[in-house]
């Protein structure tokens, strides 16, 4: 629980550490033509503000901005690469000079051929005017779900490569909680075959498999080039699988570390989402504050429950509290790499708690166990000194009757069984099996050759070489075989 609390408290700290991006000044316009000639980004309509801040008033708009090459990419050999990120068709110009479309930018939705949301521009170094240029964009986007949206995503300039590989490199440390998350979910399955009406594997299942479906979902980016309009199908279905997981999370937690009504709750938290719903349009924001909600609402019902109960169990609320700041303090950071470790984590605590509560549980089945079989037996000792059982020895064709108590124990040997009774030793006719089947159960096998009287036993050693011995109330000593001495233990430690 503690590793888990700290790994989140560094996660925050990088996150709270991480040095603001700086706003990108852009000059916009709504389209009123579909070629740079003689677009005019001083007119009235036009607009001065931050990449950032942008929105689009529009379905179509000229951009124009300021673009800084960096010296060590223009001293290099290495081909040099516009990457642009958004809901849009656009056409590229550096220095009025075009260097590439993605899709086909219109003024009008029919004429609309969706780009790519994330796509990369060769630049050729002849279009280059030293490190400041000027890029122009001519961009629509009829096709995406809100008109009144900031297209971008992001712009940069970098060495050249294919559009997916940045964000397949962003995304190749999310291997390790995806391994993580797979065996959890192959770890849920065994257990659920052996367990079917577990509702907190049930729970746990849900949690992991929404978990993995996110991250599945989010690494999809850096796996296929898709389009624009694709990109709102993945945010909103990021969105989704978020808000599942939230409520998975609450249930299950509540579930496992309270009494709470669990319908109370998830109404409670059903509310808070689709109130979110509403009021927030940013995708980031919206995905991130899905799980926060229910998070949030977790942690103050465990901590309530604690409270008025008077426990001191406030470490599920703590790493699920410590979960819900990762996603206040940076929303946009975390729905990333992020997130997917901090997921593993908590997947990885809730887990070992649930596995230790098994242990516990099944120790204490077990300690009942015990106590039941030390109960049962101490019955069937008190009845059978009640009926004062005797059993029928044969000793050299005579029938010899002895009271079971009397017998301190009995030795195999072939045909024969030297049986021990307290003032004297008896040759029974017969084997070691077929007497054992006539003996009360206090009777007990230490060794392929011996069966002794659980009453009269003094004390038990255990040797060096692995075997052990007992010690009768004569004094005599009987060998235990290694095979035999854990469930001896166990028997005897049981009466």
């Amino acid at each position: 629980m503690r590793l888990t609390f700290y790994l989140y408290l560094v996660f925050l700290w990088l996150l709270l550490g991480s040095a603001p991006v700086k706003a990108q000044t852009i000059t916009a316009c709504p389209a009123t033509q579909s070629v740079l000639e003689n677009v005019d980004f001083e007119a009235s309509n036009c607009i001065a503000t931050t990449i950032q801040d942008y929105v689009m008033t529009g379905r179509s708009a000229w951009i124009t901005m300021p673009l800084v090459i960096p010296e060590e990419l223009l001293v290099s050999q290495n081909p040099i690469g516009l990457f642009i990120s958004g809901h849009m068709s656009n056409q590229v110009y550096l220095n009025n000079i075009k260097i590439g479309e993605n899709g086909t930018p219109s003024l009008d939705a029919n004429n609309e051929v969706s780009g790519q949301f994330d796509t990369v521009f060769y630049v050729p170094r002849t279009a280059i005017d030293g490190s400041e240029n000027q890029l122009t964009l001519y961009l629509s986007s009829h096709n995406a779900q809100r008109e009144y949206l900031n297209p971008f995503n992001r712009i940069y300039v970098d060495v050249y490569q294919a559009d997916t590989t940045y964000y397949l490199k962003h995304y190749m440390p999310t291997l390790i909680p995806l391994g993580v998350m797979l065996l959890s979910l192959i770890y849920i399955i065994r257990r659920m075959l052996l367990e079917p009406k577990s509702l907190d594997l049930a729970y746990l299942m849900l949690l992991t498999l929404t978990a993995t479906l996110q991250l599945v979902v989010e690494v999809s980016r850096g796996l296929y080039a898709y389009t624009y309009p694709w990109h709102d199908i993945r945010l909103n279905l990021i969105w989704f699988l978020a808000c599942t997981f939230g409520i998975s999370l609450l249930v299950q937690t509540l579930n496992q570390f309270t009494h709470i009504k669990k319908r109370f709750a998830i109404g409670v938290g059903l509310v808070l989402l689709i109130t979110w719903r509403l009021i927030e349009t940013e995708p980031d924001l919206l995905a991130a504050y899905s799980m926060m909600f229910p998070a949030l609402l977790t942690a103050v019902l465990i901590a309530y429950e604690n409270f008025t109960h008077r426990k001191t169990a406030y470490g599920p609320a703590l790493i699920i509290f410590a979960f819900s700041a990762l996603i206040y303090f940076a929303p946009y950071n975390f729905l990333d790499v992020y997130l997917y470790y901090c997921i593993a984590a908590l997947l990885a605590y809730l887990f070992t708690y649930e596995a230790k509560t098994k242990v516990q549980q099944q120790d204490q089945l077990s300690a009942e166990k015990q106590r039941a079989e030390k109960l049962q037996l101490a019955l069937e000792i008190k009845t059978q000194e009640s009926n004062e059982q005797t059993i029928t020895f044969k000793d050299s064709g005579k029938l010899i009757r002895a009271k079971a108590e009397e017998v301190l124990y009995c030795q195999g040997a072939g045909d024969y069984v030297e049986v021990a009774l307290i003032n004297k030793t008896i040759l029974h006719s017969g084997s070691l099996n077929g007497l054992s089947k006539e003996l009360p159960s206090y009777f007990i096998k230490v060794h392929r050759s011996y069966i002794v009287n659980a009453k009269h036993i003094s004390h038990m050693r255990r040797l060096p070489s692995g075997t052990g011995e007992l010690e009768l109330s004569n004094s005599q000593i009987i060998p235990i075989s290694r095979r035999l001495l854990p469930s001896l233990k166990e028997t005897l430690s049981s009466q």
